[in-house]
């Protein structure tokens, strides 16, 4: 009976999908991030803010997009970067795609995956 009474209350404390902006997710200790370029094409640039936590933390950024159909393609890991409390880490690269795509951030630490929301053009 306690584990459905702490599922109800972390379920009223999570915060509604509405609470981070396109491209993005919240985390418990940051925000993971994409940011698109102005067209279909350009220079895609994937962050974590990190807002919480001790020490540093070592993680490795990508991209994973989505084409008009619903095909979602691997993700492409970028680079890795060691960011600490009250800083971010990003990383870009060029990519060559068509309008109607969907793009999201992909971020992994230690043996955790964690991805933003679709940001679709």
């Amino acid at each position: 009976m306690s584990f459905v009474a702490i599922l109800g209350i972390g379920v009223v404390v999570a915060p509604s999908a509405m609470a981070t902006p396109n491209g993005c997710g919240s985390l418990s200790n940051g925000q993971l991030c994409v940011d698109k370029p102005s067209g279909a094409s350009g220079t895609f640039v994937v962050s974590y803010l990190r807002h919480s936590g001790e020490g540093t933390v070592t993680v490795s950024l990508g991209a994973q997009f989505k084409t008009p159909n619903g095909t979602v393609h691997p993700t492409d890991w970028i680079a890795d970067r060691t960011i600490k409390t009250g800083t971010k880490g990003s990383a870009s690269r060029y990519y060559t795609t068509d309008s109607g795509w969907c793009v999201r951030a992909a971020m992994k630490s230690g043996q955790a995956t964690y991805i933003s929301k679709w940001l679709c053009y």
